[in-house]
């Protein structure tokens, strides 16, 4: 269903795996407000499924507004330059605050930040939304009816790679699915863990190839790197993916995929960058990464556990 309307609700972005390369060109979406009367913008659905539960929340007492939505690419980058060179902020504080341009979840428009209103009072700075658990709890439990999970969990840094942020909310446009995911108390990472049918759900398929990738390259460059990232330009799933030309020769099983990547890497400190880049891939001078390695390979399922096998510069 999600292919035919030509969004996919289920993309992962995270800080693993790149936004879909063409995904802003498809992006329908809607103009609104934000809690300060700023026009913003968010996916056409979400926005309908939000002032829904917006509605449903107001009935109870409970005031929510919206905050921050839809970032386009090129805004997060225009963000990170600001602040990179800022002389007050600078590379480190840029670093630790603002999502790397293309790893945000907001780049999807599906992503939706809230504040809150109690007593006639905005409240929006993070540390305060984080001590009004007993809203929260009134919002958290009606999102999956609307389509919405609670993205970020608490305690759950390992899986996400943020803390607890109990205001961002993602829209999957699938009640059922989201019921299941917050009745178990998943991530959605967790969640895609779980998926074995990748016909069915490509970003599981590059949720998994992602997490097998990060043991492969560790296991190759060991103490080397300390972080990697994915764009993920094309995969081979379908029976009819696996019979192309560029890859029929490596006779793939029912449950492998082929991929293409390009992929980042960040070299440990002291680490000379010559025994990264040897194999292509350009280094960003302001941040350090190891950048645009592009390589192929071949997701295999092996007794119930991923491995990566035939990583190299093409099939």
């Amino acid at each position: 269903e999600t292919k035919k309307e030509g969004t996919d609700y289920l993309v992962l972005v995270n800080k693993l795996v790149h936004v879909p390369d063409d995904w802003e060109k498809n992006l329908k979406l809607v103009n609104a407000k934000n809690a300060w009367d700023e026009d913003i913008q968010l996916e056409e659905k979400a926005y309908e499924a939000y002032k829904k539960l917006a509605n449903e929340l107001k009935e109870e007492g409970v005031i929510i507004e919206l905050d921050s939505v839809f970032r386009s690419v090129q805004a997060q980058q225009d963000l990170w330059d600001n602040w990179s060179k800022d002389p007050e902020k600078g590379v480190e504080y840029a670093k630790k605050y603002a999502a790397v341009p293309g790893y945000s979840e907001h780049h999807t428009g599906l992503a939706v930040d809230i504040c809150i209103k109690k007593d006639g009072e905005l409240i929006y700075d993070n540390d305060e939304m984080k001590a009004e658990r007993e809203i929260f709890a009134k919002v958290h439990k009606k999102l999956a009816k609307y389509g919405f999970i609670l993205r970020y969990l608490e305690n759950r840094e390992d899986s996400t790679g943020y803390t607890y942020e109990p205001w961002h909310l993602r829209y999957i446009n699938d009640p059922t699915l989201a019921k299941k995911i917050m009745d178990k108390n998943m991530t959605y990472e967790e969640y895609l863990a779980t998926v074995k049918d990748f016909e069915e759900n490509e970003d599981a398929a590059k949720y998994q190839i992602s997490i097998a990738l990060q043991d492969y390259l560790n296991s190759i460059y060991g103490d080397k790197i300390t972080n990697s990232r994915f764009d993920f330009t094309k995969l081979y799933i379908t029976e009819e993916d696996k019979k192309s030309d560029a890859v029929k020769d490596l006779k793939l099983g029912k449950n492998d995929i082929a991929f293409e990547v390009t992929y980042q890497v960040l070299p440990a400190e002291g680490v000379d960058i010559t025994e990264i880049t040897r194999t292509g891939g350009a280094l960003d001078e302001q941040l350090g990464w190891v950048t645009n390695i592009q390589r192929v390979g071949v997701l295999v399922a092996n007794s119930g556990r991923y491995k990566i096998t035939n990583f190299r510069t093409n099939f």
